[in-house]
C-alpha cells in the first residue's frame, strides 16, 4: 500500500516538476497575440508535432471512457467493443474533412491569421453581429461548458472509486476527500500554470499511459499461462447485452466518435495552440489512438477470462490478481490511471475557463474571467462543489456506466450548428435547441427505467445527428 501511495505521488510529482520548470506562471490565462507568435518560435516545428499528437491521444485516452471502460466493459459488448477502434480511427477522416471546409470561411480564417486566443473556444466559430448567431453561440458555449464540467467531475469520481476500492476507504466521507484533494490539486496546477503546464506534462503522460498498458498485457498474459483451467473459444466475444442493442451501441459509437473531436473543445484550442499541425498530424494521431485503445481492449477481454466478471467488479479483481502476482504491475496500473486523469482533467479544465470567458454577446474573451486571482481558493471551491456532487451521485446510487453513455455524447448537440457552417448556411438557434431537448428525454427515460435503459440512452446520441440532416436544408 505504502509504494502505491509513493507511486501516485511521483506521477504527481512529476507532472509538477513540469508544469514548474516549463509551465512559468502568468497573471492570465489568456495569451496575446505576441505571446503566441513567441511561444511559436520558442517550441519550433518538430517539438509542435510532439506535443500535438501526445495532446491527442492523452485527452481522447481518458481515464473514465477509455482506461477503465475498456478493461470493464469489453466482454459486455464482445467482438462490437471493435467498434470503437474502427470509428475513432475514421474520425480523423471526417475531422479534417469538415475542419478545413470550416476554416476556408472568411471570417474564421482572418481570426486564425490574428492569433487571437477566442479562436480556440467553439463559440467563436458561429459568433456573427446579428441575433441568430449570437443565440447559436451563447448555446453552444452552455452546452460545451455543461459537457467539459461533467466530463471533468465523471474522470475525478472514477479515480475515487478506484482508488477507495484498492485502498479500502470505504466511508463516503472519506471518498469525498479523496475526489476533493485530487480535484483541488489538478484544477490548481491547470490555473496556475495554464496553457504552458499542461502542453508540456501531456508530452510524458501519453508514453507512460503506454508504458502502462504494456504491463498490464503482460500481467495478464502471466495469469492466464499460469491458469490451468480457462479454455478459449468464439463465445469469448459473444455480447452480453442483446442483438438490438448491439447494433444500437455500433450506431451510438460511429456517431459518437466520428464526431467527438470536431465537436469539442480541445481539438480548436489545438488549432490555435499548434496551428495545421492539429490537421496534419489528425490521421496519424487516430490511428495511435485506435492502437492504444485495442490494447486496452486486450486487457479487459483477459480481464474477464480471470475473473470471469464485468464492470467495475472486473477492474477490482483484476488488480487484486495482478497484486497478487507483483506489486510492479499494480503500480504500473496506478501510472496509467493518474497519467490519464490528468492528460484529460488539464485539457478540459483549460477549455473551460476559457469558454466560460467568452462573451456571447460582444464575442470576445472577459479577460478579467481568465486574470489568475487566487488560484489555490478557485481550486478549493472547485474541490468542494465535486465533493457534493460525487455524495450526491453515490447516496442516490446512480450507475457510473449510464452517466459514461449520457455525458460523453452531450457534445454532439453541437452538430447542427456545425453542419450549417460547413455549408455556410444562415445560423439558426431551434436546431440546436430542438436537438438538445430530443436528446434530454431519451436521456432521461434510459437513465431512468430499468426496461430497454440502454436503448434509450445509446438511441439519444442519434437524435442530433436526426436533427443535423433536417439542419442542412436552407
Amino acid at each position: 500500500m505504502i509504494l502505491e501511495i509513493l507511486t501516485i505521488i511521483l506521477v504527481f510529482g512529476m507532472t509538477f516538476l513540469f508544469f514548474q520548470v516549463l509551465g512559468r506562471p502568468k497573471e492570465s490565462l489568456i495569451y496575446t497575440a505576441e505571446e503566441k507568435a513567441e511561444w511559436d518560435n520558442q517550441i519550433g516545428p518538430k517539438l509542435s508535432k510532439w506535443f500535438t499528437a501526445t495532446n491527442i491521444v492523452g485527452t481522447l485516452t481518458s481515464l473514465a471512457t477509455a482506461y477503465l471502460f475498456f478493461i470493464g466493459n469489453s466482454k459486455i459488448f464482445g467482438w462490437a467493443i471493435i467498434a470503437c477502434v474502427v470509428s475513432i480511427f475514421c474520425s480523423g477522416f471526417v475531422t479534417n474533412f469538415f475542419t478545413k471546409e470550416i476554416l476556408k470561411n472568411p471570417r474564421i480564417q482572418k481570426l486564425l491569421e490574428s492569433k487571437k486566443q477566442k479562436i480556440g473556444v467553439i463559440a467563436t466559430l458561429f459568433w456573427n453581429n446579428n441575433t441568430g448567431a449570437r443565440q447559436v453561440s451563447k448555446l453552444v458555449k452552455i452546452v460545451s461548458l455543461f459537457n467539459i464540467g461533467a466530463i471533468i467531475w465523471l474522470e475525478f469520481a472514477l479515480f475515487t472509486d478506484i482508488f477507495s476500492f484498492l485502498f479500502q476507504v470505504e466511508h463516503i466521507v472519506l471518498k469525498a476527500l479523496v475526489i476533493f484533494l485530487t480535484t483541488t490539486i489538478i484544477i490548481y496546477f491547470t490555473i496556475k500554470y495554464g496553457l504552458r503546464g499542461f502542453v508540456f506534462a501531456d508530452s510524458f503522460q501519453s508514453p507512460l499511459i503506454l508504458f502502462s498498458i504494456l504491463l498490464l498485457m503482460t500481467g495478464c498474459g502471466i495469469l492466464l499461462y499460469q491458469s490451468q483451467n480457462i479454455e478459449f473459444d468464439y463465445s469469448l466475444f459473444s455480447p452480453i447485452v442483446s442483438p438490438p442493442n448491439v447494433v444500437l451501441f455500433i450506431l451510438h459509437v460511429f456517431v459518437l466518435n466520428s464526431f467527438l473531436i470536431l465537436v469539442t473543445e480541445g481539438h480548436w484550442l489545438r488549432i490555435w495552440i499548434f496551428g495545421d499541425n492539429e490537421t496534419v498530424l489528425q490521421k496519424k494521431s487516430m490511428f495511435t489512438t485506435s492502437v492504444v485503445w485495442l490494447l486496452l481492449i486486450s486487457v479487459g477481454f483477459a480481464a474477464f477470462i480471470i475473473t470471469n466478471q464485468t464492470g467495475e467488479n472486473s477492474i477490482f479483481a483484476l488488480l487484486n490478481s495482478l497484486k497478487e502476482l507483483s506489486v510492479g504491475f499494480i503500480l504500473a496500473f496506478w501510472v496509467g490511471a493518474v497519467s490519464a486523469l490528468f492528460s484529460t482533467a488539464d485539457t478540459q479544465i483549460y477549455s473551460f475557463f476559457l469558454v466560460r470567458s467568452f462573451n456571447s454577446t460582444s464575442g470576445e474573451l472577459n479577460k478579467n474571467k481568465l486574470k489568475i486571482k487566487h488560484p489555490f481558493f478557485r481550486s478549493l471551491f472547485f474541490g468542494v462543489c465535486f465533493s457534493v456532487a460525487y455524495i450526491v451521485i453515490r447516496y442516490l446510487e446512480f450507475p457510473f456506466e449510464k452517466i459514461i453513455f449520457i455525458v460523453m455524447p452531450i457534445c454532439l448537440n453541437l452538430l447542427p450548428a456545425f453542419v450549417r457552417l460547413f455549408k455556410n448556411l444562415k445560423p439558426k438557434p431551434i436546431f440546436t435547441i430542438i436537438s438538445i431537448i430530443g436528446y434530454v428525454i431519451l436521456s432521461l427515460i434510459g437513465f431512468f427505467q430499468s426496461q430497454n435503459e440502454m436503448s434509450f440512452t445509446l438511441a439519444a446520441s442519434l437524435f442530433p445527428v436526426l436533427i443535423s440532416l433536417f439542419a442542412l436544408k436552407k
